[in-house]
């Protein structure tokens, strides 16, 4: 996401808890260089200072800021100004993941110390007229065969459900009467074969629409496209037929 959000002239900054910049940054070099991940993994890419001169890496690499350092919300303004003097735009902010970060206040009680990140996540997009994406875990009881998804599968539901104009979960699902159901295994078909499925439950206006979008991901190179499920022909329908666009 970071990458096309830059490819498109925006700045991202990128609070990453998980992986670090060095994983990220052969990432985006898997995804343009046409090389496997697991060649930068390895070190064992001979042509470095070449694919650094690639035209969208280059772009990327000028637009893509990586945070891994705790820093608490309340001074990410700061980080933002820096940013907005240099672009002439405040740049697009994409968190990994939600838990994680940290405010001034602070809580013992987990739920109300989400419902104030997510307070001030929403005045920080407010003011800066700047999208925030953040990715955020599932319940436990969510991740079970068989376990119907819904906005209740969020963790941190008390106040995330109102907080957020999208919201949308990632998994190998099947559909029952209208309701996405776990599918048996759903971590080796994704493992396996790359086909996830994002559901998106809420979509407020302007962002989009509600419902499934079939993916599919190239563990290799990095990539998500979007996957076309195989349809049986109708009787008598001309094979040969083609779309005329």
């Amino acid at each position: 996401i970071a990458d096309n959000i830059c490819l498109n002239d925006y700045p991202v900054l990128f609070f990453c808890y998980d992986d670090d910049a060095t994983e990220l940054q052969h990432r985006t070099f898997t995804r343009f260089s046409g090389q496997s991940i697991e060649l930068f993994n390895r070190r064992t890419v001979n042509n470095l200072h070449q694919i650094w001169e690639i035209p969208d890496i280059k772009k990327i690499m000028s637009l893509k800021y990586v945070v891994q350092q705790m820093i608490q919300v309340e001074k990410w303004c700061g980080l933002i100004n820096q940013i907005r003097q240099i672009h002439g735009r405040a740049p697009v902010i994409i968190i990994d993941y939600l838990r994680k970060l940290r405010t001034e206040k602070g809580s013992g009680d987990e739920r109300l110390r989400i419902d104030d990140i997510l307070s001030k996540l929403t005045e920080i997009a407010k003011t800066n007229n700047t999208p925030v994406i953040a990715i955020s875990e599932l319940a436990r009881d969510s991740y079970k065969t068989g376990q119907r998804l819904s906005m209740a599968s969020f963790k941190e539901s008390g106040s995330i459900e109102y907080e957020a104009s999208w919201l949308g979960i990632l998994g190998a699902v099947e559909e029952k009467d209208g309701e996405y159901i776990l599918k048996e295994n759903w971590d080796t078909i994704i493992d396996h074969d790359g086909n996830i499925d994002l559901i998106i439950f809420k979509a407020k206006r302007g962002t989009g629409t509600t419902g499934k979008i079939q993916l599919k991901v190239d563990k290799n190179f990095m990539t998500v496209s979007e996957r076309k499920e195989p349809t049986q022909d109708k009787p008598h329908e001309n094979n040969n037929k083609k779309t005329k666009f």
